[in-house]
């Protein structure tokens, strides 16, 4: 009997210490996160290549429109109307140009002066392959006897740029938002925002400036595990919007997530 007794003291006591052990041993799960990210350069390129496509139409036809009077007589008060003919477009090489002439008269129906608007629109690309579309109007005004009496010229230029951010801090460039994304262990919110900026010389020599932006938000799982997995964020290609001022056209991109390894350790007191 008192053998007895002593094995289960012995039971009891081991028991309360692997337990103890365990409790007072445990360590926290590291948890997996991203290690390195590195995107598809060549799907970069497809979606700036769409983008460029669209905005270079988008632009242009803004500049188009923008050059373009409405046509009609207006009564200038002091004894002349002024009547503006339809607009003429034409291709001259890979430029578009604008043609707009507004006649002036007296009462009688005799000239007083014209005025010839001509804007040209061109569009080049720029470091990051999206357009650059310059506008240039030239007004020349001419006096009854076709002699000008007066040049001036404005211009409107109209440039394109993404900006991107991570978990809502923003980076200049694709490098930034994937250095971005190490150390990020759940998930991430990529946000892809495409800039627009018009900037005008007017006839004044005024400069202004104006921004329209569209978006796209991309939510990036990081991999619980070794496995090395591949995430999609969306890149906006026009600066068309819905309400929420999301892109209503996007181009997909692919990014690697390699994640480092977790480990679950479990120390002291352990059964195997």
């Amino acid at each position: 009997m008192k053998k007895l007794f002593l094995t289960a003291g012995v039971l009891a006591f081991a028991t309360l210490g692997l337990f103890t052990s365990c409790k007072d041993a445990d360590v926290p799960a590291v948890p997996t996160a991203v290690a390195d990210a590195t995107i598809d350069q060549s799907e970069v390129n497809q979606a700036k290549n769409q983008a460029s496509t669209n905005l270079t139409t988008e632009s242009q036809a803004a500049a188009a429109a923008a050059a373009v009077t409405q046509a009609g007589t207006k009564d200038n008060g002091d004894g002349t109307t002024t009547t503006t003919g339809e607009a003429a477009t034409t291709t001259v090489g890979d430029n578009t140009v604008v043609t707009q002439t507004a006649t002036t008269t007296d009462t009688s129906g005799n000239t007083v002066s014209t005025e010839t608007s001509t804007t040209t629109i061109t569009t080049t690309a720029n470091a990051d392959a999206l357009p650059t579309t310059t506008a240039t109007t030239v007004v020349e005004t001419k006096d009854a006897n076709g002699n000008v009496t007066d040049t001036k010229t404005s211009t409107t230029t109209t440039t394109y740029s993404y900006t991107f951010s991570v978990d809502g801090v923003e980076y200049k460039t694709e490098a930034e938002m994937l250095n971005a994304l190490k150390g990020k262990t759940t998930t991430a919110t990529v946000v892809i925002t495409l800039v627009e900026t018009t900037t005008t010389v007017g006839f004044d020599g005024k400069v202004t400036t104006t921004t329209r932006v569209s978006t796209q938000t991309s939510v990036i799982e990081v991999p619980q595990g070794t496995q090395t997995t591949t995430a999609i964020i969306k890149y906006p290609t026009t600066i068309a919007v819905d309400n929420n001022g999301v892109s209503l056209s996007d181009a997909t991109v692919s990014v690697t997530i390699v994640p480092t390894g977790g480990t679950n350790q479990h120390s002291g007191g352990a059964i195997r």
